[in-house]
């Protein structure tokens, strides 16, 4: 959370308060022999420590690193209880002198999160916090002058003074704090080892300026066992290393904040045309991350594409790796995945998040604009029509021409115009009153009207859409080609009606001359061949009577019973033929044929070319054109001769029976040539007579042979 007003106040009022009584005990301690660079080197590190710490909890709330850069600060403003003239306040200045060496470390390995990462760490700081509490304080138990000053007051801690005890504990505290410094100096090599390019760039400063004022530390100890000038000298130079500490920090804030500067100007102020790919390098370039990856949101797709428009899913979360949302006006636009470190510049990754949002949706909005502009341009240089924009008035606000050759005046003069001057008035009346009707409606007016054009007479479709509150647009078809094929397609409408009317007349013609065929065989059974059989019947009984009687008279019955069976015989056998004669199924059509002529009373010439069979109902069809012709020419062509010719073509059998006989055959008025043209329909097949009067006639199958 943010720090409140009142209460940054009373930090800065804590730090003056804390940095006014270090220059008072200095001004008045009479042990000091540096006072001038001891306040100016104690109060620039104590004040930048806390003025760095609370500018760093400032900007990330959530970050502990700025607290424990305020209580470094704190913590070395206690060191200024040395230069008290009192011995109690000079001996707990002592004690606590080191504690900053504590903090120090303690904010070198939570930097940068401000927290530690491992249970091994936390074990370790609390070490450093223990050592520096409490050794300190050990060695003041034996050591009458801790900072070897004669002039500094006495040694309130003191029990009994041991030079033996004193440099014992002195060099085992020295070589603990060393081991300490080292350790620490190695974990941050190991990490920076391990750090990501950009995780890198956050360390490198504090970790650079911290391992050197560790090493300086250490060197100032070690000097200060040789010679006390010489630990002195290094432990200026120690804390002038330390200065730079917050320094860096503070550098490296200020880089954050340019950063964030342009930000702006790199991803706002910037050509429209950029791609994906030129804003990724741009966020690697700010945040300094080049592993940093842009997956841009896809709403239609519901998924994820990089900056190359591949799909791309987003990776888990990880101790090196981090996944940031982009958000505009709460709806997704894109995730940038980058190193976790640049979560220690918190400021900086969400301004830069936040600047890149409004640019991919800046970018999203033009590019759907112009996608929606191509799209409509596409539609209207795909529509081969003219297209006007005309107001309420029938003004001419607009045009497109594809077809210049219709339009309605010449283009120089249309703009000018309105639709009742360039229109005849008939037509003028109809579109007048679609556009009313469109505007008032809101609908889709369709007209169609005749015009004389260029090319002629044309039907022509006009389709009326409002575009506007007092105008629409007027979209002009030529539909003539529409017309003519609908004016063709109820022509063929009409004959298909045509077509099935005389198919049902001819299933109707059929089924009554099947009634008929089984009437006049009906007939022709009782009248002949069934009388004939019961008179034999007849002349049997009465033979059979005689016959022990009158043995001559019975011979004379049977004999007349045996010629009445005869004649009976040779009846049923022309019924016979006349429903299907045997002799097609058993030998094909041309010996039915020389069978069929064979009866004939006028001489008839058969001429057939076929090579084998046909199929049983071809044949049969074919017979009964033949048989139907003959029976024809018999009864009413009064011809002389007949010729028969029968074959093969294109896949059909035809039938040809011309006579020259007096001609003028009607097959609508005859029931004999309908029913063998509905006998050839139902083949698939077609029957056509030719027959002149005075020129005989010409009956001619064809019969599909499948």
């Amino acid at each position: 959370m943010r720090i409140p007003g009142r209460l940054w106040l009373a930090y800065w009022a804590a730090a003056l308060a804390v940095g006014a009584v270090g220059i008072a005990l200095v001004l008045a301690s009479n042990h000091e022999d540096r006072p001038v660079p001891t306040l100016v080197l104690g109060l620039l590190l104590g004040w930048s420590f806390i003025a760095s710490g609370l500018v760093a909890r400032a900007r990330s709330p959530d970050n502990p690193t700025g607290r424990l850069m305020v209580a470094f600060g704190f913590v070395w403003f206690l060191g200024a209880l040395t230069e008290s003239n009192r011995s109690l306040v000079f001996t707990l200045g002592s004690a606590l002198s080191s504690l900053f060496a504590a903090v120090f470390v303690h904010l070198l390995l939570a930097y940068p999160t401000g927290r530690l990462a491992r249970g091994r760490e936390r074990w370790f700081v609390a070490f450093a916090y223990l050592l520096a509490g409490l050794g300190p304080t050990g060695f003041l138990l034996v050591e009458r002058h801790p900072q070897g000053c004669g002039k500094c007051p006495d040694n309130a801690f003191l029990i009994r003074q041991s030079h033996i005890a004193a440099t014992i504990v002195g060099g085992v505290l020295t070589v603990l704090a060393g081991a300490l410094l080292f350790t620490v100096i190695g974990i941050l090599a190991r990490r920076w080892h391990r750090a990501t390019p950009a995780a890198r760039r956050v360390l490198a400063p504090v970790y650079a300026s911290g391992a050197a004022a560790s090493l300086l530390l250490i060197a100032s100890a070690l000097g200060g066992i040789v010679s006390d000038s010489v630990g002195t000298a290094l432990g200026w130079v120690a804390l002038s290393a330390f200065v730079c500490v917050p320094v860096f920090f503070l550098l490296g804030l200020l880089r954050a904040s340019l950063a964030r500067m342009g930000v702006t100007k790199l991803l706002v102020d910037v050509p429209e045309e950029r791609t994906l790919e030129e804003t990724q390098a741009v966020l690697r370039r700010i945040l300094h991350d080049p592993s940093l990856e842009l997956a841009y949101w896809v709403p239609d797709r519901e998924a994820y594409v990089d900056a190359s428009w591949r799909p791309y899913q987003l990776p888990e979360a990880s101790e090196t790796r981090s996944v940031t949302p982009i958000h505009v006006d709460g709806r997704l636009v894109a995730a940038v995945v980058h190193d976790v470190a640049l979560h220690a510049e918190q400021q900086l990754l969400t301004d830069t998040v936040a600047a890149v949002g409004l640019r991919l949706e800046r970018e999203r909005r033009l590019h759907e604009l112009h996608a929606s502009e191509q799209r409509m341009r596409a539609l209207l240089d795909a529509i081969p029509d003219n297209m006007y924009r005309v107001d309420r008035a029938g003004r001419y606000l607009d045009y497109s021409a594809k077809i210049r050759e219709d339009l309605v005046l010449p283009p120089n003069e249309l703009v000018r115009s309105s639709i009742p001057e360039a229109v005849p008035a008939p037509i003028a009346e109809i579109l007048m009153d679609g556009v009313r009707r469109a505007l008032d409606t809101g609908d889709v007016v369709a007209v169609e009207y005749r015009i004389e054009r260029s090319r002629g007479l044309r039907d022509v479709e006009s389709r009326i859409v409002r575009s506007g509150p007092d105008e629409v647009v007027i979209i002009v078809r030529d539909i003539t080609e529409r017309k003519q094929a609908e004016a063709e397609l109820e022509r063929l409408q009409a004959e298909l009606r045509d077509r099935l009317a005389e198919l049902d007349a001819s299933r109707a013609r059929i089924v009554e001359a099947g009634d008929a065929e089984r009437r006049r065989l009906e007939r022709n059974l009782h009248d002949g061949a069934q009388q004939r059989l019961v008179s034999l019947s007849l002349t049997l009984r009465l033979a059979k009577a005689r016959l022990r009687e009158s043995p001559d008279a019975a011979e004379e019955l049977l004999a007349s019973a045996a010629e009445e069976l005869a004649h009976a015989l040779e009846e049923l056998r022309e019924l016979a033929r006349g429903i299907h004669p045997a002799v097609l199924t058993e030998h094909g059509l041309g010996p039915a044929l020389e069978t069929l002529v064979g009866r004939a009373p006028i001489p008839v010439a058969v001429d057939s070319e076929l090579d084998g069979r046909l199929p049983p109902p071809v044949e049969a069809a074919a017979f009964y054109v033949v048989s139907e012709a003959l029976a024809n020419v018999t009864k009413y062509a009064d011809a002389s001769t007949v010729e028969v010719r029968v074959g093969r073509a294109n896949g059909y059998a035809v039938v040809e029976v011309a006579d020259d006989g007096v001609g003028g055959a009607d097959p609508a008025r005859g029931s004999g040539l309908r029913g063998l043209a509905d006998r050839v329909e139902a083949l698939q097949g077609r029957l056509e007579v030719d027959s002149r009067p005075g020129e005989g006639t010409r009956v001619r199958a064809e019969i599909p042979v499948p």
